[in-house]
């Protein structure tokens, strides 16, 4: 872990700290799954790719039922941090990953690594004059067609670490 994401995950802590009110959904003492679910990796690892080493700098990665978990069905994926270093972990929805193509799939891993490895980003909600979503970090999935017409400029947003 480099100093600089030490510092941003002590502050985003602390700031979690302070508004206490999701430090429990957010924070994890132990992970979910000890490494990366292999129906996941592959996209995991293409996302590093397109993202020229960006996104994707994981060590856990795995599925989970939300519904059992929260209650909600509706939530495709999620990010959180283990405790004590805050490595980023993303969890997947398998009722929306096992319907989704492989550009969703993409898009939606990209999302979740976003959230992991750049907690300060939240989401982005502009949309174009065709209603399609300007940035990967849009708070909920689109239509494919927009996923497709819009690819190359998401991926362009997933390498913003090289800006």
């Amino acid at each position: 872990m480099t100093p600089y994401r030490a510092l941003v995950y002590t502050l985003l802590f602390i700031g979690l700290i302070n508004s206490c009110s999701k430090i429990v959904t957010v924070i994890r003492i132990e992970p979910d799954y000890p490494n990366i679910h292999p129906h996941l990796k592959d996209t995991i690892q293409e996302v590093n790719k397109l993202s020229k080493g960006c996104l994707g700098n994981l060590k856990y990665a795995g599925f989970m039922d939300f519904k059992a978990e929260f209650g909600k069905d509706n939530i495709a994926g999620m990010a959180n941090w283990i405790l004590p270093f805050f490595e980023p972990q993303i969890n997947i929805n398998p009722d929306y990953w096992y319907k989704l193509n492989s550009t969703q799939k993409k898009l939606l891993i990209a999302h979740e690594l976003y959230h992991a490895e750049k907690p300060y980003i939240g989401h982005i909600n502009d949309r174009d004059d065709w209603g399609c979503a300007e940035h990967l970090m849009y708070y909920q999935m689109q239509s494919n067609w927009c996923d497709i017409y819009k690819f190359e400029q998401y991926v362009s947003q997933m390498g913003d670490c090289h800006d």
